[in-house]
């Protein structure tokens, strides 16, 4: 069977001399058909591709322009292209190129042997401006991601690029200076999306992926830097790596390898067109801390001559117009690193300008874990797993908040949270305002349990400065919900010495620890208060640890009487208050009808008062001494209603009848008193009192009122006066040594010894601003004589 094809090129009303170019794949040195090739034919402005398919070995390619410089590109997995023949010529090494003449029909044989490895496949595309169906774009960066290594190339006049490359995970992206939108379209998956693009090519697949660039406003003399952190043990691409680079002057530009596509190790910035030409830096670390540089190497793309650099910290040259490709080469550690914290200090917002220089603290656990943020802005705490409190501290108090990345949440600052082992815990934290604090210092601390380091709140502190206390008034205040304090900004003279003290009378001083900020030698003191120099453009933290103090009670208890009946005062109310704080009532009681009241309180200064209807409120000051017990009663004067009217007593001899002018005369509760010539003393009571009478040299033997009748004397010595009487009071002159009678006859016929009226004690107590009432002691007061 013969067979004979024949092509017809319908002209039409073109006017071109486009020829049609037809052909057939075989193996080399025989005329077996080869099928499923994709033959590819590319020239000075044609470039497309014929799949055969897996069932023909045919191609064809019409309207192409007449024209030298045209070459094949059979791709087949496991075939190597050697060759291919025109018309009935010889066969022609592949890689050469031919002439297409002018409106003419070209005959093509291509010619494949098999080639090693078998398991060989392609990545091939056209770069497009716009969309799919615009124009190609020529010589576009592209480069083949995963695996890392390979070289970069650019594509073709007709805008095609291919790779060559093993079964498995792949990945490809263009590079593109200027704000550009990129995206990839895959024509075995009918999918696309944003580049790069990453998926696996099973063996013997030709995976067409064709990437289009959707510019945005046209850049000029600007520049990208682009590039992949590596594994340098597996050649495996390494993720969340930060990267950042910045001129001499500038602000940093930072991201994280990985950022544009998970498990690229890709990092870019683009456009660059600040300070170009000139030097810039390139600095990172690995934010999971489990891999260390190694070194780098940058070059230009395309084919620029590749630099090397043994430091992470490197300066580089950036031209305009320039497309600067780095890889970063890291190695594992041998041994995992400490579990971190770290971050930024930024202002206004996550991402805003950086804040350099300021101290970032780990507040709990205690000590001197401590930096300032560097350069970046940015510190770092190798830590062991645990919970931790950290903060900024600043001279100048501002709004600020912490943003947690693994949590994705903001907070008030300081930040608590639990680490795990290994965990890289990533917070930042960002202050509203940044007011300069030029000259200015701060005194700053925490106060803690010194057992759990459980924050204190509540505890009182106060600082000034010990040489010229009067510039200030007293700093002063109490520690917030998580136990801290702060008084700042202190604008002072440098080396001012300060006096520091706290107290709070639930709490004792174990120790003080206290130090410059940050990380300066650490003084260690017993008690309060401190004496310490404070610089200019500083920060002294002080931490107080304490011990929840010992409470030692008590015991105050007494009985209250009501006078004169010396009745026990049921139904009083007994109150006791601290006389640091007399306004505060500490605990109070009704009494019983045994008129006892018992309060257990802390050793300390108190105020006991008793009050009942009807009767004088009493108070009184007791202290009370630790483990002791404190016995105070007290004795209820009731309200005196009625007049208060004079009583008059004149003083004679007994023997003689003759006055007593110009004596001293004590009356218990009422106060001293002077005879005048008539030998009358007059004095004013409210009612009936029992007064003690007192003469020097002299001892009253008998005493009558107006009715003339005689007195009794009282057990206690005392005699019963009225008010409005007049009373006689005779006494006889006491002589030491002198032999008086045994005894003297009272007014009721009882013998009484002299010297047991000579020895006659008086209690007495005021009653008001105007008179008082004699208190007797019984003998049944609590068993007391």
């Amino acid at each position: 069977v013969v067979r004979h094809d024949f092509y017809l090129q319908g002209i039409g009303n073109i006017t071109s001399k486009w020829s049609l170019l037809v052909g057939n794949v075989f193996l080399e040195g025989t005329t077996t058909p080869l099928d499923n090739v994709d033959v590819h034919l590319d020239g000075p402005s044609f470039s497309q591709n014929y799949p055969c398919g897996p069932t023909s070995n045919f191609f064809w390619f019409a309207m192409v322009p007449p024209g030298s410089g045209y070459h094949f590109n059979p791709v087949r997995s496991g075939f190597t292209y050697v060759g291919f023949s025109i018309g009935s010529g010889p066969e022609t090494p592949a890689g050469t190129d031919f002439t297409v003449p002018s409106h003419t029909l070209v005959m093509a044989d291509i010619f494949m042997e098999r080639g090693e490895p078998n398991n060989r496949t392609m990545i091939w595309g056209y770069v497009y401006d716009g969309s799919l169906s615009g124009p190609v774009v020529p010589s576009v960066p592209v480069k083949l991601l995963l695996p890392t290594g390979v070289a970069p190339i650019l594509t073709t006049a007709t805008g095609y690029y291919s790779f060559s490359v093993s079964p498995g995970l792949h990945s490809v992206t263009i590079f593109v200076i200027g704000y550009s939108s990129i995206h990839y379209f895959d024509y075995l998956t009918g999918t696309n999306g944003p580049s790069p693009w990453m998926d696996t090519v099973a063996m013997g697949t030709s995976r067409h992926v064709d990437f289009v660039i959707k510019k945005g406003e046209p850049v000029q003399n600007c520049s990208l830097v682009a590039g992949q952190v590596i594994d340098i043990s597996t050649g495996n691409p390494v993720d969340n790596y930060e990267v950042k680079t910045y001129p001499m002057s500038g602000v940093p530009l930072v991201t994280q390898s990985g950022s544009l596509l998970p498990g690229t190790g890709l990092f870019m910035f683009n456009p660059i067109c600040c300070c170009i030409p000139g030097t810039w830096y390139i600095d990172g670390f690995d934010t999971t801390f489990t891999y260390d540089f190694e070194y780098l190497d940058y070059h230009s793309i395309p084919g620029g001559a590749s630099t090397t650099s043994s430091v992470m910290f490197t300066s580089y040259m950036l031209p305009t117009d320039t497309i600067l490709w780095f890889n970063i080469y890291v190695n594992k550690t041998q041994v995992e690193k400490n579990t971190t914290i770290w971050g930024y200090l930024y202002m206004y917002s996550v991402g805003g300008p950086v804040v350099t220089g300021e101290t970032i603290k780990v507040i709990s656990p205690p000590g001197t874990m401590e930096m300032d943020t560097d350069g970046f802005g940015m510190y770092i705490f190798h830590v062991s797993p645990g919970t931790f409190t950290i903060a900024p501290i600043l001279i100048y108090p501002v709004s600020a908040v912490s943003y947690d990345h693994l949590t994705s949440t903001y907070g008030m600052i300081p930040w608590t949270g639990t680490v795990a082992l290994g965990d890289s815990r990533h917070v930042d934290f960002v202050l509203k305002q940044y007011p300069p604090t030029r000259n200015a210092s701060a005194i700053s601390g925490i106060v803690m349990e010194l057992d759990d380091h459980t924050p204190v709140p509540g505890f009182y502190v106060k600082a000034y400065p010990q040489l010229h206390p009067g510039d200030y008034p007293s700093l002063y205040t109490y520690t917030d919900g998580m136990g801290m304090f702060h008084f700042g900004p202190l604008y002072l003279d440098l080396d001012e010495s300060w006096l520091f003290s706290g107290e709070d009378p639930l709490y004792e001083i174990d120790h003080v620890e206290y130090h410059l900020l940050p990380s300066g030698p650490v003084t260690t003191e017993t008690s309060l208060p401190l004496f310490f120099d404070l610089p200019g453009a500083s920060i002294m933290w002080v931490e107080i640890y304490v011990n929840e103090r010992q409470v030692c009670n008590s015991t105050v208890f007494g009985k209250v009487y009501k006078l004169y009946s010396y009745d026990p005062a049921s139904g009083a109310q007994a109150s006791i208050f601290d006389t640091s704080d007399p306004s505060v009532e500490v605990d109070t009681q009704t009494l019983g009808s045994d008129g006892l009241y018992t309060f257990t309180v802390p050793e300390g200064s108190y105020i006991v008062k008793v009050s009942l209807s009807g009767y004088m409120t009493e108070t009184a000051t007791v202290t009370v001494v630790c483990g002791e017990e404190t016995y105070h009663p007290f004795y209820l004067l009731p309200f005196v209603i009625g007049p208060w009217d004079d009583v008059h007593m004149k003083f004679v001899m007994n023997d003689t009848g003759e006055p007593l002018s110009g004596y001293d005369v004590d009356i218990s509760g009422m106060g001293h008193f002077k005879t005048d010539e008539n030998g009358i003393i007059s004095f004013r009571i409210p009612g009936r009192s029992n007064l003690t009478i007192s003469l020097k040299s002299f001892v009253v033997v008998i005493s009558t009122d107006d009715d003339d009748e005689e007195l009794s004397v009282n057990d206690d010595g005392s005699f019963t006066i009225e008010p409005g009487m007049n009373y006689t009071m005779k006494v006889v002159k006491f002589r030491p040594g002198s032999e008086l009678s045994n005894t003297v006859k009272s007014a009721e016929g009882t013998s009484i010894s002299t010297p047991g009226l000579i020895g006659i004690a008086a209690l007495a107590l005021l009653v008001g601003a105007a008179g008082g009432y004699f208190l007797k002691r019984r003998s049944d007061d609590m068993g007391e004589e």
